[in-house]
């Protein structure tokens, strides 16, 4: 199940899923469409919108990876999703500390 109230909490979730199968999960790539639609319409930061965008095609290029048994190119998708997952989560943990230094 993921939170697609809260769009970051729904990108690492749907990250978690992907890392986690060995194959692309049903109505993952869906879930991805619906959140970044969110973001979009939400006037999110377009950092958040392109790092959301940038993971939906790496989950595309995997799921094709997976199709045609390409083992380098699975590897090289999930090592992709790998580091957009540190960077997602980076980002928000930055933006939560600069968040709460102007609040202060």
């Amino acid at each position: 199940m993921v939170d697609l109230g809260n769009p970051h909490v729904g990108v690492y979730q749907v990250l978690d899923q992907v890392l986690a199968n060995t194959a692309v999960p049903p109505g993952v790539k869906g879930t991805m469409f619906s959140i970044i639609d969110h973001l979009r319409s939400n006037s999110s930061p377009i950092e958040d919108v392109l790092r959301a965008e940038r993971i939906s095609v790496e989950i595309h290029r995997l799921e094709w990876a997976l199709r045609g048994s390409d083992q380098p190119a699975v590897h090289s998708a999930r090592g992709a999703l790998k580091s957009l997952a540190v960077a997602w989560l980076d980002a928000r943990v930055t933006g939560t500390r600069l968040t709460s230094a102007l609040q202060n």
